[in-house]
């Protein structure tokens, strides 16, 4: 990526409303009059582009091609490869990273820590238990599990905490969820 826009730089002196929010002059990836609310150190690529509505923490960062719909939300160290797109009502908490070519439809709902690879497709947050939030993906036609720093095929999630030495009953009561979840959207396990 040779191009960075430093949208913290570009918006520090757009106009305020009375609640804080920058209301755009009108810029290539910004349309006049939409409203923002951009944190420190935060950088996008080439072909950035955002609906009315969108927020930011500190240190948002992300590749080329960005889009996103009304009503974009996101926490604190938000990373995302090329060619990310989601639908109006996006919902991120802290420390979300996703590869290149993530999608989401609207109302997409993630805590704090979900970490997506290349191609993935968000489909929901299924749940928090034993210290993770836990996420169900589409990657090629398969479900996979995002939860804190894994990332496993259905199949393997379940596996893997099937067989770990601690109780993860209330993970894989979770899990039954997602599987139920796949299934209604035709995706294969493994």
């Amino acid at each position: 990526m040779s191009y960075r826009l430093r949208l913290s730089m570009e918006t520090a002196d757009w106009p305020k409303n009375e609640e804080g929010w920058s209301i755009s002059p009108g810029t290539e990836w910004c349309p006049k009059g939409y409203l923002v609310r951009i944190g420190a150190l935060c950088t996008a690529g080439a072909g950035f582009k955002v609906g009315n509505m969108f927020e930011v923490g500190n240190r948002f960062a992300v590749g080329d091609y960005f889009t996103a719909g009304r009503h974009f939300k996101a926490g604190d160290s938000f990373m995302a490869g090329d060619y990310f797109h989601v639908g109006d009502l996006f919902l991120a908490g802290n420390n979300f990273k996703a590869g290149r070519w993530f999608t989401a439809g609207d109302r997409f709902r993630a805590a704090d820590d979900l970490m997506a690879w290349d191609y993935a497709t968000g489909i929901a947050c299924i749940g928090y238990a034993d210290g993770y939030w836990k996420y169900l993906l589409a990657v090629d036609g398969v479900a996979y599990i995002g939860s804190g720093c894994r990332w496993f095929t259905l199949r393997n999630a379940i596996k893997h905490w099937s067989r770990h030495p601690e109780d993860r009953r209330a993970t894989l009561a979770l899990m039954e969820s997602a599987k139920a979840l796949a299934k209604l959207h035709h995706l294969k396990f493994e």
